[in-house]
C-alpha cells in the first residue's frame, strides 16, 4: 500500500498524506493544530530537500505556506505541482 522502502511510491504517498493533513486541518474551525501543521510542513520541506531533489521526478505537493519555499529551492526535475 505504501510502496517499498526508499521507493518513489512510498515518498510520494507520505508527502501527499502529510500535505493533505496540513490542508485539511487548516480548514478546521477549531484551533489548536498549529503545532502539528507546522511539523507536517517542516517534514515536507525536509523530505523534499533530502530525498526528492535529484532523485525523483513525480509531482511534489505544492500546497501550504511552504509552497513558496519549494518554488524558490526547486532546481531538479519534477518541481512543485
Amino acid at each position: 500500500m505504501w510502496g517499498e522502502p526508499k521507493s518513489a511510491l512510498r515518498l510520494r504517498k507520505i508527502a501527499y498524506h502529510l500535505a493533505g493533513l496540513a490542508k485539511n486541518f487548516k480548514k478546521m474551525q477549531s484551533r489548536g493544530y498549529e503545532g502539528a501543521i507546522s511539523d507536517w510542513e517542516d517534514d515536507l520541506k525536509y523530505m523534499h530537500d533530502k530525498y526528492y531533489i535529484r532523485h525523483f521526478g513525480f509531482g511534489w505537493p505544492g500546497r501550504g505556506h511552504w509552497a513558496s519555499y519549494l518554488a524558490g529551492h526547486c532546481t531538479a526535475r519534477g518541481g512543485t505541482s
